[in-house]
């Protein structure tokens, strides 16, 4: 408000048109009767002659009455130097000094405004280009008031003089001011689309309005029960971040009483902030900001020059706006943040759910960890349940890999005393630990420039799993909403290695009943062969043989253990047949066959009704049954055989004939080969017979390569008399 305004935007003291138009009316006439009868002063030496009518003791009364009486403000100055010529008792009174005093003046000494833009705006006046200003004057006291000044020209003993009249307008320029300062704020505000956006506006708003040397926003803080300064600018800039008690400073009492709090003419510690941390100042300020009947924060300003109460009602106001603002982008902020934790969240169990890889899991959720909480570092520390140590399984944010190298007992390093307490643990800065409270690891966090770190339990059914570990290069103070999701994320991490441990557990336990059903069956089948000593290792050979063709025919990896069960218990229906009929080494009679014949219905009856091994049934039920329909129990047909069955059919066909039995000699593999080429199409699978020749034919030759000798008469391609002759 120091420099001119046009005359379009002048405005009277009292803001009333018609007081406005009276009041230019009075300043008019009362300057036209100066001109018209100069009256001067004692110490003015008059050298033009009084007019007639007048004497001088008359024209020193018309002087009186019109400047020295007259309660408005009134200046003689001259404009060549900007000397104070006169001055009446209401301007003494005004500026505060003796009228002696202002006469050795110059007006420079009272307006602000620098010497080059004083002359200027005189230089107007006497080229009549305008007559009113708006400036900033200065009394003795010190105090600036805001003015307005009505100037024109007069000429006293043939010299011109500047005839002023000074109006004080401080109060109304204060109220623009402010009403102008509030209508800043609150566009700034409204451009403003996050808390880390509004906060800067804020202060630095509020520092242009006051001319302050600081200000700073103090929030609350969970973790001390005091505050924390989320930003400061000016003298307070390097208290950002700094833990605040509530006891220190001024703030801690405005936020309970949420009442403004002012000091003046303060001692030289005095300071809305801490004085250790801050600059003293002359006037501190504590402004609360208070939403939905609830303490945000605390604006904090420190000023140079006293603060007046109707600018503490302004930074009230702007206090209450700033409040209000804040909170509306806090809970926008909070929606958002809290829609990113439940996709956090849903991430993290979709990784649970679809992963029975623990490290990929964890690695979801160390990357979730980092990014939501917006830390620097995290890691998992397992528990070893038979060493009893915590070993490194994921992390991220490290510089080096000496982090994959923890190996802690429990109550060792910050982790093991986590794991042992099974309590968190915070540390706002490593660097200020006692020496009880050395770590082993301490040298590894040094070398990473960590500072703040946070150590969780990690438990599951009343267990400890392990330890979930973050770390920050910088002084990190959370609110209770980031507390609470990080026991959320930890929860979730105990889940996800609690179902790691069950799932394992689980595979370990299938894996020991499916061996020991795998050793019940091969039991049953060992049983058989001792029982038929003439049989011994046929069950394995076809077992083998079985598989290896099974594959070629396409069958995957989750078949090979039902046909293997299949395979193994092929002849377990023999159980049920005499040992007069199944050891008998001659042909078997009629009634005989008919009898053996049924081994396929035993093996149906006693394995269907276990579950494991229903899906095994279709070899040692089907074996038997032929392509062309002729076989046994159910005769069927072609493809209506199971594959496996029609598989197996040429396998213990081969194994059968390949080695002694009871009732007969062993043949040689080509006449063999030859039997079973001879009856694809009838009695076995065309495509089957293909293929398994094929796979022995192969396996003949490499075993003669590896034997290094030529084919023999006893080869696959030798044709003998059919072996039935």
């Amino acid at each position: 408000m120091g420099s001119t305004l046009p005359n379009e935007q002048h405005r009277s003291f009292s803001g009333e048109p018609a007081a406005l138009r009276q009041r230019v009316t009075e300043l008019e006439q009362e300057l036209a009767a100066l001109q018209r009868e100069p009256a001067l002063p004692a110490q003015l030496e008059q050298t033009e002659p009084r007019r007639p009518g007048l004497n001088q003791r008359e024209s020193e009364e018309i002087y009186r009455a019109m400047f020295e009486k007259n309660r408005s403000v009134k200046l003689l100055i001259d404009p060549q130097n900007g000397a104070i010529i006169d001055a009446n008792p209401a301007a003494c009174q005004f500026y505060g000094y003796e009228r002696s005093v202002m006469q050795t003046m110059f007006i420079t000494d009272v307006n602000t405004l620098p010497s080059e833009e004083i002359f200027a705006a005189m230089g107007r006046v006497i080229a009549q280009e305008r007559s009113t200003f708006l400036f900033r004057h200065r009394l003795a006291s010190g105090e600036v008031r805001d003015v307005e000044v009505h100037a024109t020209l007069v000429e006293v003993q043939r010299r011109q003089l500047l005839f002023s009249i000074v109006y004080d307008i401080s109060d109304r320029a204060r109220h623009e001011r402010e009403r102008e300062a509030i209508i800043t704020v609150a566009a700034a505000l409204r451009t403003a689309t996050t808390r880390a956006d509004l906060v800067p506006i804020l202060l630095s708003q509020v520092a242009s309005l006051l001319k302050a040397e600081g200000v700073a926003l103090v929030v609350p803080s969970p973790s001390s029960g005091g505050g924390v300064v989320e930003q400061g600018i000016g003298i307070y800039e390097p208290m950002t971040g700094r833990q605040i008690l509530a006891e220190e400073g001024g703030f801690g009492q405005v936020m309970t009483i949420h009442e403004p709090d002012l000091t003046r003419a303060a001692s030289p510690d005095s300071s809305p902030l801490p004085s250790a941390a801050s600059a003293p100042v002359e006037t501190a300020v504590c402004i609360p900001l208070v939403a939905q009947e609830e303490s945000i924060g605390t604006l904090c300003i420190g000023c140079q020059h006293p603060i007046t109460e109707t600018e503490l009602q302004t930074l009230s106001a702007i206090g209450n706006m700033a409040a209000n603002a804040l909170h509306r982008a806090t809970l926008h902020e909070q929606t958002e943040r809290r829609l990113q934790h439940i996709q956090a969240l849903h991430t993290i169990d979709q990784a649970i759910t679809t992963s029975l890889n623990l490290r990929v899991t964890l690695n979801v959720l160390i990357f979730q960890v980092t990014t939501q909480l917006a830390i620097d570092a995290a890691a998992v520390l397992l528990l070893n349940a038979n060493t009893q140590t915590l070993d490194y399984s994921a992390g991220r944010g490290f510089l080096s890999l000496a982090i994959q190298q923890t190996s802690l007992r429990l109550g060792e390093g910050l982790a093991g005393q986590v794991a042992m307490g099974q309590e968190f643990v915070h540390i706002p800065d490593i660097h200020q630990t006692d020496a009880e409270a050395e770590t082993c690891e301490r040298s590894l966090l040094e070398r990473e420039g960590f500072v703040t770190y946070y150590g969780v339990p990690l438990i599951a059914r009343g267990r400890v799993k392990g330890v979930l570990e973050l770390f920050h290069r910088s002084m990190l103070i959370p609110d209770q909403e980031w507390l609470e999701f990080l026991g959320t994320l930890a929860g979730q991490a105990s889940i996800a290695i609690d179902n790691a441990d069950m799932f394992a557990q689980l595979q370990r336990s299938n894996m020991e009943l499916s061996r020991a059903y795998d050793a019940t069956i091969e039991g049953w089948a060992r049983a058989l062969e001792l029982r038929d000593a003439e049989t011994e290792g046929h069950c394995r050979r076809v077992t083998d043989l079985t598989l290896k063709l099974a594959r070629r025919m396409g069958f995957g990896d989750e078949d090979m253990v039902y046909i293997r069960r299949g395979t193994i218990l092929h002849d377990i229906g023999k159980m049920a047949i005499p040992d007069a009929i199944l050891l008998k080494r001659g042909p078997l009679t009629k009634e005989e066959r008919a009898i053996m014949q049924q081994h396929t219905l035993y093996a149906y009856q006693l394995l269907s009704p276990i579950p494991f091994l229903r899906s095994s049934l279709d070899i040692p039920y089907c074996h038997h049954e032929k392509w062309n329909g002729t076989g046994y129990p159910r005769r069927l047909k072609g493809e209506d055989i199971p594959l496996i069955a029609r598989i197996f059919a040429v396998v213990d066909v081969w194994d059968a004939l390949c080695f002694d039995r009871p009732y007969r000699r062993s043949w040689k593999k080509c006449q063999v080969c030859d039997y079973i080429r001879e009856r694809a199409g009838t009695e076995f699978d065309p495509q089957v017979v293909e293929v398994f020749l094929q796979m022995v034919r192969e396996q003949e030759e490499e075993e003669a390569r590896n034997a290094g000798i030529g084919p023999t008469s006893d080869t696959i391609g030798y044709r003998s008399r059919d072996p039935c002759d």
